[in-house]
């Protein structure tokens, strides 16, 4: 994940194609299940309130 954010985030110009049934598929499915590790600081943990925090959290935010 790291290595692919550093790499995107060198690049100037990033533009991503999506063609209608993706779109679609988008526009059905607003939200994303993800799977975190609790205890993997700094990568990822979920504080006393069950919230996800972290550099993955931080990236999933963008």
């Amino acid at each position: 994940m790291l290595a692919f954010a550093g790499g995107a985030a060198a690049t100037a110009d990033v533009t991503l194609e999506l063609d209608a049934a993706e779109r679609d598929w988008l526009a059905g499915n607003r939200s994303v299940s993800i799977c975190v590790d609790p205890d993997w600081l700094p990568f990822e943990m979920l504080n006393a309130r069950g919230e996800h925090e972290g550099i993955a959290a931080d990236l999933l935010r963008l």
